[in-house]
């Protein structure tokens, strides 16, 4: 039987200098205006650099709203942000009007989410309700990338009644994934390679199941859940050496990475965290591929999930350790004589 360990990676927050991105509104009334400045910062988990580090989420997206969730302007900012995930912007609003923001950054090539942010505000059909601006995760485009894949990395945060010309200005916005991210470890490669199973060659596929609709406001998610199959994949770590997926219970090498729509994190106070059990993937399943050898299958039973958090499954995936009892019978099958 496989044994794992479950830890997590602390959040890690990135310091940074900013460029600085203006947006002329067209919110002026009788020219009584003033330019509100954000200081946008992406926040991502800690990772090695130049791979699942934020740093593919280049195009900033952000809509404005009345205080009632009108929806006014949006603004669409290519290479927004600088080499530390953080960008400044300008916007020209009325002066003393509340108003509410939500922000969007992703991958410009990233083509399967979907961004709702103009049908907001008060239901004609049912005053009771508000409208939330939202995205949603089109599954059928997200499955056809393979697992491992940070150009799917995204982000998202809000500020909320806002007053333009008061003391709020110059607020940073902090955005952080949308995601919980599960993440695959093994510590038997050599083990594996010596009898045959070579990781080098294999590829992973990965499925659970996840949410599909994300409120912007909020962060809360709709109810349903949908099953999810990312495509093969090679392996993230395949030399020797490499051994990038660190958590609490050692180094691992990193075998598989995925982004998966997660509720808002549910943890108690504490150094360690301690995850509700609501918050477990009903279905976590990772299979590797060897080059003519069996696949292997691996599944794990109420995983934990957080998110903006790593779930690391790590252990030996590739083989296990077997018990054989050795015994040396003194007494001989038989003799014979000539």
């Amino acid at each position: 039987m496989k044994k794992f360990f479950f830890s997590f990676a602390a959040i890690i927050a990135l310091l940074a200098t900013s460029c600085v991105k203006e947006a002329k509104s067209d919110l002026t009334i009788s020219g009584d205006e003033v330019v509100a400045t954000f200081n946008i910062r992406s926040i991502g988990i800690g990772t090695r650099a130049g791979y699942n580090d934020g740093t593919k989420a280049t195009q900033l997206t952000y809509a404005i709203y009345d205080e009632d969730w009108t929806y006014l302007e949006e603004f669409v900012v290519d290479d927004a942000f600088d080499s530390n995930l953080e960008a400044e912007i300008n916007i020209r609003l009325v002066k003393n009007k509340k108003y509410n923001f939500v922000f969007w950054a992703q991958n410009p090539a990233a083509t399967c989410y979907v961004l709702d942010l103009k049908n907001t505000g008060v239901d004609a059909a049912n005053p009771a309700v508000v409208n939330y601006p939202s995205f949603s995760v089109d599954y059928t485009k997200l499955a056809a990338n393979p697992s491992n894949n940070d150009n799917l990395d995204a982000f998202f945060g809000k500020e909320l009644e806002f007053v333009a010309g008061g003391a709020q200005n110059g607020k940073t916005v902090e955005l952080k994934r949308p995601f919980a991210q599960i993440n695959f470890g093994t510590d038997d490669l050599e083990a594996a390679k010596n009898m045959g199973y070579d990781i080098a060659n294999a590829t992973v596929s990965f499925k659970t199941k996840a949410y599909t609709k994300m409120y912007l406001n909020d962060g809360s998610v709709a109810d349903n859940m949908v099953d999810i199959t990312f495509t093969d994949a090679p392996v993230i770590d395949k030399s020797k050496d490499n051994k990038s997926l660190s958590t609490d219970k050692g180094d691992f090498h990193w075998v598989s990475m995925n982004y998966i729509l997660w509720p808002v994190t549910n943890i108690t106070a504490g150094s360690t965290g301690t995850v509700d059990d609501k918050l477990s993937l009903p279905v976590c399943q990772i299979t590797l591929k060897m080059n003519n050898q069996e696949p292997i299958v691996i599944d794990v039973p109420s995983a934990p999930a957080c998110r903006n958090w790593r779930t690391n499954l790590v252990g030996l995936l590739l083989t296990e350790e077997e018990l054989f009892k050795v015994v040396i019978l003194p007494t001989p099958d038989g003799s014979t004589t000539k």
